[in-house]
């Protein structure tokens, strides 16, 4: 029984997700693709820069560029106090539906725009939706891409394939013979 705890305890190591502060996940759902936002940001140590009108959602991954929530609303701009790279060779597509949270950030511009009012550590939750899209359509490269906040705090941008690794394939096959070996033993 400890060997099998030992081999569960392995697999989850191996297929932990990134470790950031806030995730913005994108998967292709059907015919389209779908950002989430979640998860909360530390700005210790960071400066506004005043408020800022949103520009409508969209994507660059080019320039590092996503966007949630409503066009118009208010943001806090938090400029030059994030590093961080393109995430694809693609230009920018203005989303065909969003919710939740105004959030912006512009990668390559180092600059990152919050809600109106966001206090470090508050919850940030949002959606953007891109119809009739595909990675492939929109230029990015699937994976992780970190964005580090002046605060030393992340955003991870994910581009999720949904295919295993082969080394998590691995481990499940191993798993699923230690739990079948150890109800044999039974």
């Amino acid at each position: 029984m400890k060997s099998l705890a030992a081999i569960a305890l392995g697999f989850l190591a191996c297929t932990g997700t990134a470790q950031a502060a806030a995730v913005m996940s994108f998967e292709q759902v059907g015919a389209d693709v779908v950002g989430t936002l979640s998860g909360s940001l530390d700005l210790t140590g960071m400066t506004s820069a005043g408020l800022y009108t949103a520009a409508n959602p969209y994507i660059d991954p080019s320039q590092g560029v996503f966007g949630t929530g409503a066009g118009g609303a208010y943001q806090d701009g938090y400029l030059q106090q994030v590093s961080g790279a393109a995430f694809g060779a693609g230009g920018p597509t203005v989303a065909t539906a969003t919710s939740g949270d105004a959030v912006f950030l512009w990668g390559l511009g180092t600059n990152l725009w919050l809600p109106d009012g966001y206090a470090s550590g508050d919850a940030l939750s949002g959606t953007v939706t891109f119809g009739g899209s595909s990675f492939t359509s929109l230029g990015v490269d699937p994976g992780d891409h970190v964005f580090t906040l002046a605060s030393g705090d992340t955003l991870t941008v994910s581009f999720n394939t949904t295919v295993p690794e082969p080394g998590d394939l691995a481990l499940v096959a191993l798993g699923l013979s230690a739990l079948g070996l150890a109800r044999r033993r039974r």
